[in-house]
């Protein structure tokens, strides 16, 4: 098939040759010390964050940024796809980018912000309510999924 005849479709398909995908966010076996010693897995906190509790207002970073960046992100693996570049490594590259987008709207989260209280108890002092310790930031990545993965 021509370049000029493929179809974002047909770039999807070949991406997705072999059933190859891709993930992102936190993923499993990344834990979280708390102040107190207790180890906490990271990826509750982050759903905690992400959709709130009675205590923690919701701080949809994951969400935001996904709804945000979609389509670059869709525009970055078809621009791989049509210059050739073999789907696994296209969607590696995909996926890189959309971790680090990930991370950095976490990185410069604000709103809404946290209660004097809670910076206060913060081992970094920071107003930013998703890092503290920076295992929420270390553990956003992403993975292939599908055969032989």
């Amino acid at each position: 098939m021509a370049d000029a005849d493929k179809t974002l479709g047909d770039l999807f398909e070949l991406a997705d040759a072999g059933g190859l995908g891709v993930k992102v966010g936190v993923l499993e076996g990344a834990v979280h010390t708390d102040e107190k010693g207790r180890s906490v897995s990271v990826a509750e906190y982050a759903m905690a964050n992400e959709y709130g509790t009675r205590r923690i207002p919701p701080r949809a970073a994951f969400r935001s940024t996904a709804d945000a960046r979609m389509g670059e992100w869709e525009d970055l693996l078809a621009t791989r796809l049509w210059d050739g570049v073999d789907p696994r490594d296209a969607l590696v590259q995909t996926g890189g980018r959309m971790a680090a987008d990930i991370r950095e709207a976490i990185d410069q989260w604000t709103d809404p912000p946290n209660k004097p209280s809670t910076i206060a108890r913060k081992r970094s002092k920071r107003d930013n309510p998703l890092v503290d310790s920076g295992d929420l930031l270390d553990a956003v990545d992403f993975a292939l999924t599908g055969p032989g993965e």
